[in-house]
């Protein structure tokens, strides 16, 4: 790999942070509500520290162009949104790549060999039920259920 593209995809001081769901609630495609609480200061704060944030977003996915919004204009809705709550951040992107860590809601943490047996279906299922909660906590909520905390 190139030293520009080691650079740019450096995933040492890199945070990607999802939009919609993760520091806004989910509302596509109107225009985004109020951050969470936290979000904002939170992300500004590693941003003062000097990781590059990555804000990424499936409004501006390409499949998203034959609904009429287009990538540009999903990713100017975003920029607008971050200006008006004042986020800092480097980039917005339609893109997932290398990073320290990856805030994202419909995200899974696959924490070794264990996921697979049987931990994998229990989290496709709640989400194909639409529970978008935070599956960790679901995880948590769960094994103290069954007596394992």
């Amino acid at each position: 790999m190139s030293d520009e593209l080691t650079s740019v995809y450096a995933p040492s001081k890199t945070i990607l942070v999802d939009f919609d769901g993760t520091i806004c609630p989910f509302s596509w495609p109107e225009q985004p509500g109020s951050p969470f609480p936290g979000a904002i200061e939170t992300i500004n704060k590693w941003y003062d520290q000097g990781y590059r944030i990555v804000i990424f977003t499936a409004r501006a996915w390409s499949g998203w162009d034959r609904l009429n919004q287009s990538r540009q204009a999903a990713i100017a809705q975003v920029e607008e949104w971050a200006i008006r709550h004042a986020l800092k951040y480097h980039e917005i992107s339609a893109e997932k790549r290398p990073a320290i860590m990856i805030i994202d809601d419909s995200a899974v943490t696959m924490s070794g060999n264990h996921f697979w047996h049987g931990r994998a279906d229990y989290y496709l299922e709640l989400n194909l039920a639409g529970n978008h909660m935070n599956l960790q906590a679901s995880r948590d909520l769960e094994e103290k259920q069954n007596g394992k905390s």
